[in-house]
């Protein structure tokens, strides 16, 4: 669904399909935890419940289903923070990356196909038309 929102909706060139991979994914994974965190997990980290967290002692990280608010907008927060430097700081590097070095072939050879142009030889020599 994120590689067919960014081609048709953002329109959004990412032919790895790694924003939709990376991005959307990583960033609903890190969510998550501030959703289903059952308290398994976590107890001692960043002192959550080396004395107690939520009223009981020695419980890990919760999250919305569990009774903690808190730890999904945290969750939210950190998660979309960490998706926003990620894309500004690659934009800007990729932008620079540009001006000294394109980064794009000749809309000739990208309909073509790149692998003459960029290899030298066919990728899939079998599959040419024979004359």
């Amino acid at each position: 669904m994120g590689v067919l929102f960014n081609e048709r909706v953002l329109k959004v060139d990412d032919p790895c399909g790694a924003i939709s991979v990376h991005g959307f994914c990583g960033w609903l994974g890190a969510v998550c935890v501030g959703i289903f965190a059952d308290g398994t997990y976590g107890a001692g980290w960043n002192g959550v419940g080396a004395t107690t967290y939520l009223g009981t002692a020695g419980q890990g990280v919760t999250g919305l289903l569990h009774g903690d608010v808190s730890q999904f907008f945290l969750q939210l927060g950190g998660a979309t923070l960490t998706a926003v430097y990620a894309f500004g700081f690659t934009f800007l590097v990729f932008k620079i990356v540009n001006k000294i070095v394109p980064l794009r072939v000749s809309k000739e050879a990208e309909l073509e196909g790149l692998d003459v142009p960029e290899f030298g030889l066919p990728a899939y020599p079998e599959d040419a038309l024979a004359h």
